[in-house]
């Protein structure tokens, strides 16, 4: 399981904390002895007119007892269906937020820029666990204020639209992307041009173009702005115009060309970009939609395709010039396009506490950062068909890693269209370059994975386990007692972790091993010999040398039999995290982990410490890249949290000299 920390380091930014947290999933309250927070505002809130951080006074939440409390700005208008929240920070005694991010939420909302807009104001706090998860049941409201907001932007005016063959006036809206940097994308452009702010002709700011992607400077009293002259200039070419406020800097450059949804929620003017995952394979952003739709290139209508819908999660063909593809209903979707194979998948995309989705590295590019959203069939089934994987992956429920995450169980990943048994907390499940169905069965709690309509098939088959066999931690050279690590079958792929100790007076020496074909007590030896040594990393190119040779502690190893490499990098720091440690759970790089000493008679890690009521991991060189969880009798890879079950001083063994890994803790 990809670490429960990277998904909290961000919402953790934005927490407003007072207070060191509980570590319940829920906590009891009586509701009349909460006191709820209060909030002090403008009664208007002009935001183009204030200073690039805003100020609220306010009051906290009193609980009755300390806690970790998290504050939202809260703002409705009629208008709007839901109300737009607006993480904000403790600073004094002030709540704070940034301007520009406060107003680009109300301007995505719907709120009109530079008009006086009555809006209801209020707070909402909430305490945060030790996962950094908003209780439900602790959120408390303030009351609410009446109050006006005056949104502002900053849009591109002059000759960006075509009367058939004739330029034409239009303003389009830029988007706020960071503090005073503007962006109008994939802009239109038939002639000049100039900024304006609040839609208001008499600030408009001009200046000399000079060359495409390059700054030039704007001002109240430049000219017009015109790139017609550039090489190759065609009238309705796109562009991105981008508009820097705090330096009154400008440039226009050429975007990346793309395909794109048309026609969401009715707009046939307005494209939604999607993103090339992998080659040939574009994915769009989770997009609340209805009615029909369609894809193009390049923003126009020479390279377009429709097609028939047919079921959620289920490819169908992408027809050049076709028909719209309709819709089932309003949701929140995110589409597949390979077109490799001119395939389109509708995939419905609603959080919610039952949802599957797969997670993972390589997962359509991703790198443990991405859900994609499951569909559950009429048998009670979830799949996900034509997805690409070339690394491993899991599923959860509810983007949530605790308690509610499936990988491998004792079964490992060996043919297509064979169930493997998955448990919650299991080992990541690996796959190579390819597309692939994979299908969760919740009764039976299994994960079956077969062939997508991209897949394409391999012509060699590498061993399903290789061993590393050696002199090295008490090991004498036997194949058949050597640690063992599962390859894949597809690319000869195997990763792991291994912990070496120096036999006496000899240097570690050893060897990859792997059975023959048929055989079940004769193996294949594969030699290596070192390319190169940077730092802490090995390189060996395999099939050459004679035994290889490495440093005593701990490796992260990657064996790759298709191009005959494998890479050992030795770990700098093996450490114990967690709130059930003095540590706590520290971010990336952050070098506050409890130490194990690696001890060169028997190749294990050792510590002596406290340990209070709560989880801990291993994890290795300060980073949660490399990590090791599940439970003290098999410590695998991205494992789960290990729960403590008494506080107390314990010396902890460490053992990665062979399969399963343990974690021993003897109570001191």
């Amino acid at each position: 399981m990809k670490k429960i920390l990277n998904m909290m380091i961000g919402m953790l930014a934005m927490v407003a904390t007072t207070a060191c947290t509980t570590d319940l999933d829920e906590v009891q309250l009586n509701p009349s002895e909460v006191v709820p927070p209060v909030l002090t505002a403008p009664a208007t809130i002009d935001l183009g007119a204030m200073a690039s951080t805003l100020e609220f006074g306010y009051t906290p939440v009193d609980y009755g007892f300390s806690a970790a409390v998290s504050y939202s700005l809260m703002i409705s208008t009629e208008s709007l269906e839901a109300p737009v929240s607006i993480a904000l920070t403790v600073s004094g005694d002030k709540l704070t937020a940034e301007r520009f991010k406060i107003n680009s939420a109300l301007v995505d909302a719907g709120i009109e820029p530079a008009v006086e807009t009555a809006v209801k104001l209020w707070l909402e706090a909430g305490i945060v666990n030790d996962k950094g998860t908003l209780i439900e049941s602790t959120v408390f409201p303030s009351e609410q204020l009446d109050s006006e907001v005056i949104p502002y932007v900053w849009s591109v005016s002059g000759y960006l639209a075509a009367d058939g063959e004739t330029p034409t006036l239009a303003t389009i809206d830029m988007k706020e992307t960071a503090a005073d940097s503007w962006l109008c994308e994939k802009a239109p452009i038939y002639g000049s041009f100039k900024f304006i702010y609040n839609h208001d002709e008499g600030t408009a700011l001009g200046g000399t173009f000079a060359a495409v992607g390059e700054d030039f400077a704007v001002s109240a009293s430049g000219s017009d702005i015109d790139i017609t002259g550039i090489e190759d200039f065609v009238a309705g070419s796109l562009y991105n115009i981008r508009l820097n406020t705090s330096t009154n800097m400008a440039s226009v450059s050429i975007p990346d060309i793309c395909w794109s949804l048309i026609g969401v929620n009715g707009d046939w003017n307005k494209d939604v970009d999607m993103t090339e995952v992998v080659s040939g394979v574009w994915v769009s952003p989770i997009t609340t939609m209805e009615g029909s739709f369609k894809i193009r290139y390049a923003a126009g209508w020479d390279d377009e395709r429709g097609g028939v819908f047919t079921e959620l999660g289920k490819a169908f063909e992408a027809v050049f010039k076709g028909a719209n593809i309709e819709l089932p209903a309003k949701s929140s979707y995110q589409i597949i396009y390979n077109a490799n194979e001119d395939v389109i998948t509708v995939i419905e995309a609603v959080p919610s506490s039952s949802q599957w989705r797969v997670i993972g590295e390589g997962v359509f590019g991703s790198s443990w950062d991405t859900d994609y959203f499951m569909t559950q069939s009429a048998s009670g089934k979830w799949f996900i068909d034509n997805i690409y994987v070339d690394g491993s992956f899991k599923i959860r429920n509810d983007a949530n890693w605790k308690d509610q995450d499936r990988g491998g169980d004792q079964d490992k990943f060996t043919d297509l269209g064979v169930p493997i048994k998955v448990a919650q907390g299991g080992s990541n499940i690996a796959l190579y370059k390819n597309f692939y169905n994979i299908e969760y069965d919740p009764s039976a709690e299994t994960i079956t994975v077969t062939a997508g309509t991209g897949y394409v098939e391999s012509d060699i088959v590498y061993p399903e386990q290789i061993g590393l066999t050696g002199n090295f931690s008490g090991y004498s050279w036997a194949p058949e007692s050597s640690p063992v690590y599962d390859c894949n079958k597809q690319s000869g792929l195997s990763t792991g972790y291994i912990s070496m100790s120096k036999p006496a007076a000899e240097d570690i020496q050893f060897k990859v091993t792997y059975l023959k074909d048929g055989s079940t007590t004769e193996y294949n030896w594969v030699s290596g010999a070192v390319n190169t040594t940077e730092g802490n990393d090995t390189t060996f190119d395999l099939g050459i040398g004679d035994n290889m040779t490495i440093g005593e502690g701990g490796y992260a190893f990657t064996i790759d039999l298709a191009t005959s490499t494998a890479m050992f990098h030795k770990f700098e720091a093996v450490g114990l995290v967690g709130d059930a440690t003095a540590t706590g759970w520290p971010n990336d790089g952050d070098k506050t982990d409890q130490l194990m000493t690696f001890n060169p008679a028997n190749g294990m890690y050792e510590y002596t410490g406290p340990f209070t009521s709560g989880e801990f991991k291993v994890r290795f060189d300060y980073g949660w890249d490399e990590n090791l969880g599940g439970s003290l009798t098999d410590m695998v890879k991205g494992g789960n949290n290990i729960k403590m079950s008494e506080a107390g001083t314990y010396k902890c063994v460490l053992d990665m000299t062979k399969q399963p890994f343990t974690f021993t803790m003897t109570k001191q």
